[in-house]
């Protein structure tokens, strides 16, 4: 406030710009004034035709556009959704079967205290079982 009354004090009400009479009321018919006037450009009908046309055409072109993209994108992701579960099925019967085969000859041997024990055993008694075969 105290600087706004030191500017005030200093400077006075005068403005800087002043703008003629009746300018406001004025403006709005003096840039229609200056606004070029463009005359109408003829067109002969075969181009009317031709432009009409075109549109149609795309404004038929575009559903079946969108319906294709839209039916790609769904085959893609079919497909690759199917290799990647035949992949991980296919990665499931490895390890089953290797699974498998090392319980059938678990349990085709003597018995199941065999393979229990022979899951626990350490190195010296690897080294004797593998020297014994």
């Amino acid at each position: 406030m105290e600087v706004e009354h030191q500017l005030h004090s200093t400077y006075g009400n005068k403005r800087p710009f002043t703008v003629p009479d009746n300018y406001f009321s004025d403006l709005s018919s003096q840039i229609m004034a200056n606004i070029p006037v463009e005359e109408p450009v003829k067109t002969s009908v075969n181009t009317v035709k031709t432009k009409k046309s075109h549109f149609v055409l795309i404004r038929r072109v575009r559903p079946l556009a969108i319906a294709a993209a839209m039916i790609g994108i769904v085959m893609i992701a079919f497909w690759s959704f199917a290799d990647y579960t035949s992949n991980q099925k296919s990665a499931a019967d490895a390890s089953q079967k290797g699974v498998g085969e090392s319980l059938s000859k678990a349990t085709s041997s003597d018995s199941f205290d065999e393979a229990a024990d022979y899951i626990m055993i350490d190195e010296d008694d690897m080294y004797a079982y593998v020297a014994d075969q």
